[in-house]
Order: C-alpha cells, then sequence, then structure tokens
C-alpha cells in the first residue's frame, strides 16, 4: 500500500487491522496514519508495535494519543517512544499517565521531560514514582517542582532522592518541603545539605526536626543553623538532645537562647553544655535558671561558670543554693563572690562551705557575714579556717559568736582573735570561756581584757590564769576585781 493509501484508510479498517497485518507495515506507512487513525489504534495493536516501529512514530502521533492508549502501553513499547516524541507530549496526556506507566520510563527518557511537563504532574503522580524514576531526575527538573509540588511530597518519597539531589536542592524548594515530610529525610539526605541551605530552613522545619535527626546529623550541621534558628528549637528538642548535638550548637547561638529556652532546659540538659557554652551564657539567661537547675548542676558545670556569671546570680537566687551546690564550687569562684552574694548565702548552705572555701573569702567578704551566718559556723569550720579569716572578723561579729561557739575554740582558733575582738567580747561570752581556754589566751589578748570582763569571771577561770597572765592584767582590770575574786586568788 501507498502511504497515500493508508493515510485514507477508514478509522474502522485501520482498528480491524490484525497485529501480524500492522507489524508488516513499514515505517513510512506507519508515519502516514492520520492522527484520528492513530486515535483509532486499540491497545493491543499498539502493544503489537515492533521497537523500530514505535521509534518512527511522529510526534503529531504521539500527541493524538489518548490517556487510554497512553497507560496501556507495555514496557516494551513505551521505553522505545523517542525522548524528542515523549517531550510533545502535552500536559493534559502527562496529567494522565498512571504512576505505574511513568515508572516505566528509561533513565534517558525520564531524563528527557521537561520542565513544563514535570510541573504538570499532580501529587499522586509523584508520590507514585519508584526509586529509580527518582533518581534520574536532573537538578533542573526537581527544581522545576512547584511549591505545592513540592509541599504535596510525602516523607517515602523525598526519602527516594539522593545525596546529590538533596545537594543541589534550591532555597524555593527547600523550603516548600511539608514539615511532616522533612521527618521523614534521612541523615544522609540532612548530612548533604551546604550551611546556606541548613540556614535556609524556615521555623516550622526547624521545629519539625525529630530527635533522632538532631542526634544523628552531622556536628558541622547543628554547628550551621543560625541564632534565629537556635532560638525556635522547642524544649522538647533541645531536652532530647545528645552531648555531642548540644555541644555542637555555637558559643553565639547558645548565648541567643531566650530566657524561656534557658528556664525550659532540663538538669540533665544543662549539665551537658560544654565549658564554652557555660561560660558563655548571659546575665539574664544565668538569672533565669530556677533553684532547682541550679542546684542540680555538677561539679563540672558549675565551675564552668565564670566569676562574673556567679555574680550574675540574683541574691535570691543565691539565697535558694543548696548545701550540696555551694560545697561544689570552686575557690576561685568563692573568692570571687560579691558581698551582697556572700550575704544571701543561706546559714543551712554556709554550713556546707570546705575549709578551702572558706580560707578564699577575703577580709570583706568575711566582714560582710549576718550575724545569723556567723552563729551558723559550725565548731569544725571555725577551728579549721586560717587564723587569719578569724582575726578578719570585725569586734560587732565576735560579739555576735554564740557561748557555744567561743567555748568550741581551740586555742589557736581562740589565739587568733585580735584584742580589739577580746575587748569586745560581753561579759557573758567571757564567762562561758572554759579554764583552759582562758589559760590559753595570750598575754596581750589578756592585757586586753576589760575591768568589766575581769569582774565577770568566776573564781575558778581566775584561778586558771598563770602568773604570767595575771601580771599581764591591766591596773585597772585588776582595781576593778571584786573582794571575792581578790580572795579567790
Amino acid at each position: 500500500l501507498t502511504t497515500a493509501a493508508v493515510a485514507a484508510m477508514l478509522t474502522t479498517q485501520v482498528a480491524a487491522l490484525s497485529s501480524v497485518q500492522l507489524n508488516n507495515l513499514g515505517s513510512e506507512q506507519l508515519q502516514a496514519l492520520t492522527a484520528g487513525q492513530v486515535g483509532a489504534l486499540t491497545t493491543g495493536q499498539l502493544n503489537s508495535l515492533n521497537t523500530s516501529q514505535v521509534e518512527s512514530l511522529t510526534t503529531a502521533q504521539a500527541q493524538s494519543l489518548s490517556s487510554t492508549q497512553l497507560n496501556a502501553l507495555s514496557s516494551t513499547v513505551t521505553q522505545a517512544i523517542e525522548t524528542a516524541d515523549l517531550q510533545a507530549l502535552t500536559s493534559t496526556q502527562m496529567q494522565t499517565l498512571s504512576a505505574a506507566q511513568l515508572n516505566k520510563l528509561s533513565d534517558e527518557q525520564v531524563g528527557a521531560i521537561t520542565t513544563v511537563q514535570i510541573q504538570s504532574l499532580t501529587s499522586t503522580q509523584l508520590n507514585g514514582l519508584s526509586s529509580g524514576v527518582v533518581q534520574a531526575l536532573d537538578s533542573v527538573q526537581v527544581n522545576a517542582l512547584t511549591s505545592t509540588q513540592v509541599g504535596g511530597l510525602s516523607s517515602a518519597t523525598l526519602n527516594k532522592l539522593t545525596v546529590e539531589q538533596v545537594a543541589d536542592l534550591t532555597q524555593a524548594t527547600l523550603v516548600a518541603i511539608a514539615t511532616g515530610a522533612l521527618q521523614g529525610v534521612s541523615t544522609a539526605q540532612l548530612n548533604a545539605l551546604d550551611s546556606a541551605q541548613v540556614q535556609q530552613l524556615s521555623t516550622s522545619q526547624v521545629q519539625a526536626l525529630t530527635s533522632s535527626q538532631l542526634n544523628n546529623v552531622d556536628v558541622a550541621q547543628l554547628a550551621n543553623l543560625s541564632s534565629t534558628q537556635v532560638q525556635k528549637l522547642s524544649s522538647a528538642q533541645l531536652n532530647a538532645m545528645s552531648s555531642t548535638a548540644l555541644q555542637a550548637l555555637e558559643t553565639g547561638d547558645v548565648q541567643a537562647m531566650s530566657s524561656t529556652q534557658i528556664q525550659s532546659l532540663s538538669t540533665a540538659a544543662l549539665n551537658k553544655l560544654s565549658q564554652a557554652q557555660l561560660e558563655s551564657l548571659s546575665e539574664a539567661q544565668l538569672q533565669a535558671l530556677s533553684s532547682s537547675q541550679l542546684n542540680a548542676l555538677t561539679s563540672s558545670s558549675v565551675q564552668s561558670l565564670t566569676t562574673d556569671g556567679i555574680n550574675d546570680l540574683t541574691t535570691t537566687q543565691v539565697q535558694g543554693l543548696s548545701a550540696a551546690l555551694l560545697n561544689r564550687m570552686s575557690t576561685e569562684q568563692m573568692g570571687a563572690l560579691a558581698t551582697s552574694r556572700v550575704l544571701a548565702i543561706g546559714t543551712a548552705a554556709l554550713q556546707a562551705l570546705s575549709t578551702d572555701q572558706l580560707n578564699a573569702l577575703s577580709s570583706s567578704q568575711v566582714q560582710a557575714l549576718s550575724s545569723s551566718q556567723l552563729q551558723a559556723l559550725t565548731s569544725t569550720q571555725l577551728n579549721r579556717v586560717d587564723t587569719a579569716q578569724l582575726a578578719n572578723l570585725s569586734s560587732t561579729q565576735v560579739q555576735k559568736l554564740s557561748s557555744a561557739q567561743l567555748n568550741a575554740l581551740n586555742s589557736t582558733a581562740l589565739q587568733s582573735l585580735d584584742d580589739g575582738d577580746v575587748a569586745a567580747l560581753s561579759s557573758a561570752q567571757v564567762q562561758a570561756l572554759s579554764t583552759g581556754q582562758l589559760n590559753n589566751l595570750t598575754t596581750s589578748q589578756v592585757d586586753a581584757l576589760t575591768s568589766d570582763q575581769v569582774k565577770s569571771l568566776t573564781s575558778a577561770q581566775l584561778n586558771a590564769l598563770s602568773s604570767v597572765q595575771l601580771q599581764a592584767l591591766t591596773t585597772a582590770a585588776v582595781a576593778a576585781m571584786l573582794t571575792t575574786q581578790v580572795a579567790a586568788l
């Protein structure tokens, strides 16, 4: 038959041709078929065409195929379609292709799909694509997807992208990914993002990241988060992060956290922060910490706070510090406490201070201690601190020491009191001293005893004084002695 004769055949005649008859038609004869004739071919006839016949179809003939015909094509016939013919398919034709039919395309055919055709695909079609088809798309095709299409991609579909494809995602494509779908992205895919891409993630996307994703991505990716993004991490995300993940946050990002975020950190999360991160905490952040958070800090965490940081704590916070927490502070931190902070230390907590911590206090810090704080000091603390610390006590402070405290002082501690402090003792305090303690007073301290103090001494106390001590009494003190005291000598 001539090409003219073929072109003149009725559609009913064309539809009646057997597979054998159709297979006997040459390329030129097939190309002579009109759009109407091609549209009349049954799916059985189309699938009977050999590869060379399919390849010979014109773009106009390809455009005349109906959705029924296209979706019924076998894999062999589908893959024989020339890329030019495939590119000639209209958006309407593309939209009618089933995912199963699209999955029959070869890698070369997938790569030939135009961006216009890509943009015509529905979410159902896209989410039905196989890994092979998805991975055959190039970066131009992937980034040609509209924000609506990207937003409709499932996590399973996103998971089919190669790390190379993820690395090529543009900002527009990246930010269009739905939060639920983002949660299905693998660690390898997240690690494929560069710093610019990481910082392009929206607030809702950052907040959608799972604890598994945050804890398994490379630490470099967490360091790539901007301060603004870190500020958007929820308390649940922060508290679920591992030590490695938390410590990957840059100090500037930690410092940018809101007071609310800091307050929401669990004690476990706080103790995961590195020394540099704890050192970077601002005054507002430190002041946002609750007593329970502060008191749960480990020795390492507490001692990571700078001396300025310790003084950033409010007096109310210091008042709430437990004995255990104070005991974890370094001597440098203790020695750097402002007097107002020293004054705020609770009496129970003060009793937990070690000798080294007490000795680290400056004279101004010692003199800032209140009456109740002084009276809370244990005999062990008073007897073990450096004598210089006791000498730093003011006369007013010494007057506040209880009789029990004075009575428990050993000779070294007692002898460290300045003469002025001894002279300031009340009669009741002097009477509370044991005979052994009186016997251990230095001659200078005895010389400082006032007439009233000497008059308050019992006969036993006077008789405990050595001859050298008696000779150290001032003439005024001797003259003030009661006759009963003199008679008892």
